[in-house]
């Protein structure tokens, strides 16, 4: 018979089956939205029309980052739907509930449209699944690979430090990549873009000052001119 043997997960640095919702909109935006274990229950709308792709995504697959002997969440599949023709006008909402054990499956992502369906209509939406460890036929452009996020010196600021991994895009020198952050509420400082000698990947890294705000919506992607060499990150800070 196998030993088994029961342990705290006090040690392990995470546990997630994915880390982010990842979206390809109808206008073509690659986007990426962290996922949150949040003190209270969240629910994020992102209004599009005939998206081409949506997926709660696990890119997180070092052992190291789990250090979990037993469920290797590693290995956990990420699923990726694909709409089968046009569903029009609605949102992909994204529910990330509160929990306090790991047997806990809290977070879910699904479309909505924008009109109400009516009793005894009929509706069609069709879509594939593709379950694996990437999406297939996105925009070529650098993803997010980690989001940092902690209190600056003066316990006020908040540092945010978003790393893309490495491309060619990033060949070079990086002082013609023009930094886009914006914010709905509290106030944010122009971005710093520096490259990680240890990865390779690129940082972008910036304060966020709160001021009155509990709760404040957060963009950020690296351009050349008009063109991206980003997918979008989106996060919501909360207070």
């Amino acid at each position: 018979m196998k030993p088994t043997v029961a342990v705290s997960k006090i040690f392990v640095p995470a546990l997630h089956d994915s880390d982010g919702l990842l979206m390809w909109n109808g206008t073509g935006e690659r986007i990426w939205r962290p996922l949150a274990n949040p003190k209270e229950l969240e629910i994020s709308v992102f209004n599009d029309e005939n998206p081409r792709g949506f997926g709660l995504m696990q890119r997180t697959h070092d052992p190291e980052k789990f250090g979990d002997l037993q469920a290797f969440y590693e290995n956990r599949p990420s699923l990726w739907i694909t709409p089968n023709g046009d569903w029009g006008a609605g949102s992909v909402e994204l529910v990330e509930i509160p929990s306090d054990k790991e047997i806990y499956d809290n977070t879910v992502a699904y479309w909505r449209p924008s009109e109400p369906m009516a009793a005894g209509s009929e509706y069609s939406f069709g879509y594939a699944m593709a379950w694996g460890d990437k999406a297939t036929g996105l925009p070529d452009l650098p993803r997010v690979s980690n989001t940092r996020i902690g209190k600056a010196f003066d316990k006020i600021d908040t540092i945010v430090a978003i790393d893309f991994a490495d491309h060619a895009i990033f060949a070079g020198d990086l002082s013609d990549i023009q930094m886009l952050i914006t914010n709905d509420a509290g106030k944010v400082s122009e971005g710093i873009l520096q490259r990680n000698p240890g990865t390779g990947d690129v940082r972008l890294a910036f304060h966020l000052t709160p001021q009155d705000a509990t709760r404040i919506e957060l963009r950020a992607q690296l351009v050349k001119g008009d063109t991206p060499v980003s997918e979008v990150w989106l996060y919501r800070w909360t207070a």
